[in-house]
């Protein structure tokens, strides 16, 4: 018999505090609606940003934060009207590999929104689970990171759901 560690914070259904910053990725639950999962990943300034400054220098940020001098001071956040939104969210989504049952998933771009209950920006990719079999799934998410200056590859853990 197998046996799996199912965590609480995996499943929007039945994290014990819904609210909060969280580091781990979601499901809406563990039993899939209309065909598709909702993956919602978590976007971490601190550790995604640092990648996305080495991987793509060229890019431009979408904000600026701490004091910025235009006219007067601006404490907080600056918006970038001239960042390349598209080309940010290319970027945001190559930090990331998905697999489910092993199998990379094609085809799954990620938009950016907030999580409507942990109030916390990401990026949600719907998976489609119409061409799988009855039964337990696993999905696997990957993501990159930096130690130093080598960029590396971890995985968060399977998160598992059923058709």
């Amino acid at each position: 018999m197998v046996t799996h560690t199912i965590n609480a914070n995996n499943y929007d259904d039945i994290v014990p505090d819904p609210g909060g910053i969280l580091r781990s990725p979601s499901l809406h639950g563990k039993y899939p609606a209309n065909n598709y999962v909702e993956l919602f990943v978590p976007y971490l300034p601190i550790y995604n940003d640092r990648v996305i400054r080495r991987e793509f220098p060229d890019l431009a940020v979408s904000r600026y934060a701490g004091l910025k001098l235009r006219g007067a001071f601006n404490a907080g956040t600056l918006h970038n009207a001239e960042a390349d939104y598209p080309a940010l969210l290319r970027a945001l989504g190559s930090l990331h590999r998905l697999t489910v049952d092993g199998q990379p998933v094609p085809g799954v771009d990620p938009r950016f929104h907030y999580h409507p209950t942990r109030e916390q920006a990401g990026l949600p990719y719907l998976v489609p689970t119409h061409n799988l079999a009855v039964g337990e799934h696993t999905l696997l998410l990957e993501t990159s990171y930096l130690t130093a200056d080598t960029l590396r590859w971890a995985d968060y853990g399977a998160i598992y759901f059923y058709k």
